[in-house]
């Protein structure tokens, strides 16, 4: 929250840039001016918050230097960016919308093998417009992807993380603009660093990493996890424990993991 005082903004200290990775800005504000009222911004703080574009542009950065000869009144530099990282305060812990957390991962193929010469397999696979038996290895892939959210705490929670880790979403998952159905989001585990904010407070940069399966069903219908695919007919089938009927993954409200609060 910005800083309420004497502070007056020098209108030649400001500067908006757009660039291909963002924009950034800057602000000049000098202290102890007669009869100024400006407040003098704080990290974390947006740029223009009744703007939808500028509102995502926060401060990243403030320097503290003297205006001109005089000693006794200081210049304050702020810079303002809205480059991916930059969306939460970093002397605060982070936003708890995962859909404003930092996102970063990638798309790519898992292969299924798929013996054509297994017994009970014989002549289920077969060279199209033939009955000869494609009697090799043949590989089949479904969608997978790994993202990475980030989030800034005031304090670990490995005792909990470790409750989560290894398992699958059990409701719709939503990050990024994205939404992903039940127990297409696996939760891999975390990795943290930590850090000082601008005030010395001990503060944790973390990575929350997931892993999603998409594997078409039908033409409509992806399935996830618990779904594995039947090389005897060529589907994708559920399956579970013989006795208790449980799911090979188990399942948790992964998005706790992104939403919970924090002391400040």
């Amino acid at each position: 929250m910005a800083i309420e005082g004497t502070y007056k903004e020098l209108s030649a200290g400001y500067d908006y840039t757009k660039t291909v990775n963002g924009i950034t800005a800057s602000r000049q504000f000098i202290d102890s001016y007669p009869g100024a009222t400006d407040s003098l911004p704080e990290m974390g703080d947006a740029l223009d918050d009744s703007d939808d574009v500028k509102k995502t542009v926060v401060v990243t950065q403030i320097r503290e230097t003297y205006y001109g000869n005089d000693c006794t009144q200081k210049l304050y530099v702020v810079s303002y960016s809205n480059t991916p990282g930059t969306s939460d305060n970093p002397d605060e812990p982070g936003n708890s919308d995962p859909d404003q957390l930092p996102v970063s991962g990638g798309l790519s193929g898992e292969a299924i093998n798929i013996d054509g010469e297994k017994t009970g397999v014989k002549e289920k696979w077969i060279w199209k417009g033939t009955t000869t038996q494609c009697n090799q290895q043949l590989f089949k892939r479904s969608v997978t992807g790994t993202f990475r959210i980030t989030r800034r705490l005031a304090d670990l929670q490995i005792n909990t993380w470790i409750q989560y880790a290894g398992k699958v979403n059990s409701s719709t998952f939503k990050v990024g603009g994205s939404s992903f159905a039940a127990e297409m989001v696996l939760f891999e585990g975390v990795e943290h660093e930590e850090y000082r904010n601008s005030k010395g407070e001990r503060r944790y940069k973390v990575g929350f990493t997931f892993t999603v399966k998409l594997q078409q069903f039908d033409t409509d219908t992806y399935v996830g996890w618990n779904y594995f695919f039947d090389q005897t007919d060529g589907t994708y089938k559920k399956v579970e424990h013989l006795d208790t009927h449980k799911n090979l993954y188990e399942t948790a409200n992964l998005g706790l993991l992104l939403s919970g609060q924090e002391e400040p």
